[in-house]
């Protein structure tokens, strides 16, 4: 959903948690894919999805 480009905000009400929960989930994606911004992340998980 966040190489797709969804805000926190819809990928918590599609998945019906808080913000809070997606906000540590990707904090955690972040550091295990090494990216310092949101856009790196989203950048690297479309390019994971697309190979």
């Amino acid at each position: 959903m966040l190489a797709r480009g969804l805000t926190q905000r819809s990928i918590a009400a599609r998945l019906n948690v808080s913000e809070r929960t997606v906000a540590g989930h990707i904090a955690r994606l972040r550091e295990l894919h090494d990216a310092e911004t949101l856009f790196q992340l989203g950048w690297q998980m479309r390019g994971a999805r697309d190979v």
